[in-house]
């Protein structure tokens, strides 16, 4: 039994009249109304159906487009447009997904007498981001009956940096392992030829540090709209190859072969080539990682639209349960604190290069990324 379940009062939804009640209640105190607008944070007041009866001036601008009718009588999921909201014909609250949903926890809590504070993510819709919220829910006696108010803080901003963090800090000491343990068999080695066999392990480790230390920089500035590149023109087929003898070098490559179309087209473009190396590479890394020893990562590209599509393709298949996933931040399929590189390629993509990238996932053809570029010099 989930444990919000034996908290959970019978399905019920209060009338229009009750709530609006409510709110000319509430809206004569001219005192509690500016004690809750001077709060940083959004507050609404519950009524003991857990519908919005009153709120605060920011919640009513960011979700309620400033209209105080379109936030009265909604559940707080409801408002926020939960995916979940309407599972269960009673609405927010009432569903299996509610019982492990931090906000309806807090408030049913509340209303058992107890201040609660929990986190919460809420999914809104194939491909936006989940929102990270701080939800604090408090009993709160008006006029002899009880309320429930709630405390409302969007936390994305510091989960973005717990993330980012999280994810740099767990490469880069993966790195530096590597690093200090080949440092030591050089150290150690009594043979000229063993040092000459682990030179290029080196090299290439040292390289990778160099790549995360990068691509972390670049992933803050791209987030904060400060990042700058250059624009050039380069040949696509030349660069995929090169891309592509690189890569194979790398250690996800070891036992799997990466593979480029025979009729794959070259051409030139101009595009910001340092951002879209970091894109295809994280691409072709994870296609590799998917793939089996033995298996084959194939790379395609040919003009489309005035510009040139590259193509990823592996034989996995992504789970239709997760695919609408593969481009939040923080998701992955190979643990917690991993996942950037899907979402750090749709922002590069979409929001610097002016492209688009998709995928597409079925049994027999695999999983293929599509990489939409457009020829900036052209724009």
């Amino acid at each position: 039994m989930a444990p919000t379940d034996s908290l959970r009062p019978v399905p019920t939804r209060s009338s229009s009249e009750e709530i609006l009640a409510y709110n000319r209640d509430f809206k004569s105190d001219l005192l509690l109304q500016r004690v809750i607008d001077a709060m940083p944070a959004m507050v609404a007041i519950l009524d003991p159906n857990r519908h919005i009866v009153h709120a605060n001036t920011l919640l009513i601008e960011t979700y309620g487009r400033g209209n105080l009718e379109t936030v009265l009588g909604t559940r707080p999921g409801e408002l926020l447009d939960c995916i979940h909201a309407w599972d269960h014909v009673m609405g927010c609250g009432e569903s299996e997904a509610c019982t492990t949903c931090g906000a309806v926890a807090a408030v049913l809590e509340a209303q058992q007498g107890r201040t609660v504070q929990n986190e919460c993510r809420i999914l809104t819709g194939e491909g936006t981001e989940p929102l990270d919220l701080m939800v604090k829910a408090s009993p709160f006696s008006f006029h002899d009956r009880p309320f429930t108010i709630i405390v409302v803080e969007d936390i994305a901003d510091r989960k973005r940096r717990e993330v980012l963090e999280k994810v740099f800090f767990h490469d880069v000491m993966n790195t530096v392992g590597n690093l200090v343990g080949l440092s030591e068999l050089v150290r150690d080695s009594q043979e000229a030829a063993e040092v000459q066999e682990y030179a290029p392990l080196l090299v290439e480790t040292v390289g990778r540090l160099v790549e995360e230390i990068n691509a972390q920089r670049d992933l803050l500035a791209a987030e904060t709209d400060s990042l700058e590149f250059a624009v050039e023109a380069r040949e696509t087929g030349p660069f995929l190859e090169e891309l592509a003898r690189s890569l194979a070098a790398a250690s996800v490559a070891r036992g799997k072969r990466i593979e480029l179309s025979g009729d794959l087209e070259s051409r030139s473009l101009s595009t910001g080539w340092v951002l879209l190396t970091r894109v295809l590479s994280n691409l072709i890394k994870n296609a590799l990682e998917a793939s089996a020893p033995g298996e084959t990562v194939r790379i395609d590209g040919r003009s489309r639209d005035g510009g040139y599509c590259f193509h990823v393709n592996n034989k996995g298949v992504i789970p239709q349960a997760v695919a609408h996933q593969v481009f939040q931040r923080s998701f992955s399929t190979k643990g917690t604190g991993r996942g950037l590189g899907t979402f750090s390629s749709k922002l590069f993509v979409e929001k610097y290069l002016n492209g688009k990238i998709s995928f597409m996932s079925t049994e027999g053809e695999g999983t293929t990324f599509q990489v939409l570029i457009p020829d900036l010099a052209m724009n």
